[in-house]
C-alpha cells in the first residue's frame, strides 16, 4: 500500500513473527511512554497468550505509507522523523502495544520466569513452576511461538496523526500529563528536552520521591519547571500543568525554534548551563540511594544555582555548597514553623480571640508551591537573603572572570 489514504488493516500475527521482527518495530520515544509493566503484569499477559485470550489489538503504523502521507499533508518535522526511522531500517512504529510486545520479547529472551498451568497445542495441561522460556517443554515453546495476537496496522497516517492516535488510545490507560506532553511535536521537546534527558534523568533520580516516577516522565516535568524558572522571560510565570501544556503547544508542529517567538533559544541554553554546571553536579555528588535530596532542597538548589550564575560565581566545593543550601532551607522551614506557632499562641490570647494566621504567611508553606510564581518569588527572596549570609563565612564559591561568564 503506497498511497496515502488512511486505512486500518487488522490481522493475526504470530508471537514468533513479533519477537523475530521486534527490532524492526520502533518504540518512538518522541511520544511513547517507557516500559512500565511490573513483573506480575508481564506474567499475566504471557498466560493470556498461552490461553489464546489476548484479545486487545496491538496497533502499529506502517512507516513507508505514513512517510508518503506526511510528505503530502503533514509537517516537515514529521517527515524528518519518519525519514530517519526508515533510514534506520524500521518498518513499523508502535502506537499501542509497547508493553505487550516488549513483554513477549522479554519472555522469549528468558528475562523472567513463569509459574502457571499452561495448555499446549494438543490440549494437554502442563504445571509449570518458576520456569524460563528455554526451560519449557518443546511443545510449550512451540505453543507460545505459534500463538496469534491481534494486530492492526495503520497505513497512510501522517506522523502527527500517529501521535494523536497514541494519545487517544492511551486515554483509557491514563497517561500522566508529562507523558502527554512528551508526545508533542515541538522543537522545545525534540531539539531541547529529549537530547538532554539522559543527563537530567540521572540527576533527578537523586531527588526523593521521584526515583520511582521516572518511568512516567516525572523527571521531564521537573526539568521543564526548572528551565522555565531559570529563564528571565518566563521566571515570573506559573509553571503548573496547564502552563506546561501551553508551553509545549507554542511549538506544536514547528520544525525549529525560528517559527516560535515564545522560545528564546539563548535563554534556554543559559538555563541548561545553570542546570548542567551547578544543579546536576550538586545532585549527582550528594544524592545517594540511602540519602536522597528532598524535593524542598531541590528547589532551594535551583534558586541558589540561579543566584550563583547571575552573580558570576563558580563552585570550588560542591559538597560544602550542598550542605549550606540544605541547612539554610531546613533552618528557614523550622524557623517559620516556630514563628507560626508563636503567632497562633498570641492570636488566641487576644481578647477577643483572633483567627489563626494562615499557613500561606510562612516559608514552610511556600516551599510546597514551586509552580506558583508569586509564592515562589517570596520563598526565593527569603532563601537568598539567608543564603548570602551563609556565604560570608564559606569558601565553597569564588568569583568567575567576566570573560568566562560571557562565554
Amino acid at each position: 500500500m503506497t498511497n496515502f489514504r488512511k486505512q486500518q488493516v487488522p490481522q493475526l500475527r504470530s508471537v514468533h513473527k513479533i519477537v523475530t521482527n521486534f527490532d524492526q518495530m520502533i518504540c518512538d520515544d518522541s511520544f511513547q511512554r517507557d516500559f512500565v509493566w511490573n513483573i506480575d503484569k508481564q506474567r499475566e499477559y504471557i498466560e493470556t497468550v498461552f490461553a489464546g485470550s489476548a484479545s486487545s489489538a496491538i496497533i502499529l503504523a506502517d512507516i513507508t505509507s505514513c512517510l508518503t502521507a506526511s510528505e503530502h499533508r503533514g509537517t516537515s518535522a514529521g517527515v524528518k522523523k519518519l525519514e530517519s526511522q526508515k533510514s534506520e531500517n524500521y518498518t513499523e512504529s508502535k502506537i499501542d502495544g509497547h508493553q505487550r510486545t516488549t513483554t513477549l520479547k522479554r519472555f522469549y529472551d528468558n528475562e523472567f520466569t513463569i509459574t502457571a498451568t499452561l495448555i499446549d497445542l494438543n490440549g494437554k495441561a502442563h504445571s509449570i513452576e518458576n520456569k524460563f522460556y528455554k526451560q519449557l517443554p518443546l511443545i510449550l515453546q512451540n505453543t507460545f511461538l505459534f500463538s496469534n495476537v491481534v494486530v492492526t496496522v495503520n497505513h497512510g497516517f501522517t506522523f502527527q496523526e500517529v501521535v494523536e492516535q497514541f494519545v487517544n488510545v492511551q486515554k483509557g490507560d491514563t497517561l500522566t500529563p508529562a507523558e502527554v506532553r512528551w508526545a508533542t511535536l515541538s522543537p522545545y521537546n525534540f531539539s531541547f528536552v529529549k537530547p538532554k534527558r539522559d543527563i537530567f534523568k540521572k540527576a533527578l533520580e537523586k531527588v526523593e520521591a521521584f526515583e520511582k516516577k521516572i518511568i512516567r516522565k516525572c523527571d521531564v516535568e521537573i526539568f521543564d519547571q526548572t528551565i522555565l524558572q531559570l529563564m528571565p522571560s518566563t521566571k515570573g510565570q506559573n509553571c503548573g500543568q496547564s502552563d506546561l501544556r501551553a508551553w509545549y503547544d507554542y511549538g506544536d508542529g514547528h520544525a525549529n525554534f525560528a517559527g516560535v517567538p515564545e522560545y528564546n533559544q539563548v535563554e534556554m541554553d543559559n538555563a541548561w548551563k545553570v542546570f548542567d554546571e551547578y544543579i546536576n553536579p550538586i545532585l549527582v555528588n550528594n544524592g545517594t540511594d540511602y540519602n536522597r535530596v528532598s524535593i524542598q532542597t531541590y528547589w532551594a538548589i535551583v534558586a541558589a544555582a540561579e543566584y550563583i550564575w547571575e552573580n558570576g560565581y563558580v563552585v570550588s566545593d560542591f559538597a560544602g555548597l550542598y550542605v549550606l543550601i540544605r541547612n539554610t532551607n531546613k533552618n528557614l522551614i523550622q524557623k517559620s514553623k516556630l514563628q507560626q506557632a508563636s503567632d497562633i499562641n498570641i492570636a488566641r490570647k487576644c481578647v477577643p480571640a483572633q483567627d489563626d494566621p494562615p499557613d500561606s504567611h510562612y516559608y514552610w508553606w511556600w516551599c510546597s508551591l514551586p509552580h506558583n510564581a508569586k509564592v515562589r518569588a517570596m520563598k526565593n527572596a527569603e532563601f537568598i537573603q539567608e543564603f548570602q549570609k551563609g556565604l560570608r563565612g564559606s569558601k565553597c564559591l569564588r568569583k568567575r572572570s567576566a570573560k568566562i561568564k560571557a562565554a
